[in-house]
C-alpha cells in the first residue's frame, strides 16, 4: 500500500486520570488533542522538508499516522512521564528521526535520555544533527494515570 508523503508534524502530549486503564488512557489521547482520530502507530522517521506545526489540521475521524509512547499506571502517587523528541538533520534533504519513551521516571531525566539516542541515531545513518525538538508530560497517578507523547504526520 502507497500512502503520499507527510507534509508536516505536530508534536503532542498530555495526561489523563480515569477509573480504569481504558478511560485514562483515553483521556490523555483526548487531551493531547488526537482522541478523535483513528491512530496508525509509525516508527522513528519525519519525511525531509516536513514543516512542524502547533496544530493537527485533519476532520474528526480521520486516520492520523504518529509515533508515540505511552504509559499507564494504578500505582497511586507515582510519577509517569512519557516523552517524544525529534532530531533536525542540518541538510534539509535528508529525513528527521523520532525517539520516544515513556515510564515511572521524571519527564527531565527521559528528555536527557532521548537526546543521547538521538546522537546515536544520528551517527548510525552519518548525518548531522542540527536541532532536537521534545515534548513531554509528567504526571502523578491520583487513582489510574495515564501519560501519552507523540508526533503526528499529516
Amino acid at each position: 500500500m502507497f500512502t503520499p508523503q507527510k507534509k508536516r508534524f505536530c508534536l503532542v502530549a498530555d495526561s489523563g486520570e480515569g477509573d480504569n486503564l481504558s478511560s485514562a488512557f483515553d483521556k490523555a489521547l483526548l487531551n493531547a488533542k488526537v482522541g478523535n482520530y483513528n491512530l496508525i502507530k509509525i516508527t522513528s522517521i519525519i519525511p525531509p522538508k516536513a514543516i512542524q506545526t502547533n496544530k493537527i489540521t485533519l476532520p474528526v475521524g480521520s486516520t492520523l499516522t504518529i509515533a508515540y509512547d505511552s504509559f499507564t499506571s494504578k500505582k497511586q502517587g507515582e510519577v509517569i512521564s512519557s516523552v517524544v523528541a525529534i532530531g533536525i538533520p542540518k541538510n534539509k534533504k535528508n529525513q528527521g528521526i523520532i525517539v520516544k519513551t515513556s515510564g515511572f521516571q521524571e519527564k527531565d531525566t527521559l528528555v536527557e535520555q532521548l537526546k543521547k539516542e538521538l546522537v546515536e541515531s544520528f551517527n548510525n545513518r552519518s548525518l548531522e544533527l542540527e536541532q532536537i525538538l521534545t515534548k513531554g508530560i509528567e504526571h502523578t497517578v491520583i487513582n489510574c494515570g495515564s501519560v501519552f507523547s507523540g508526533v503526528a504526520l499529516f
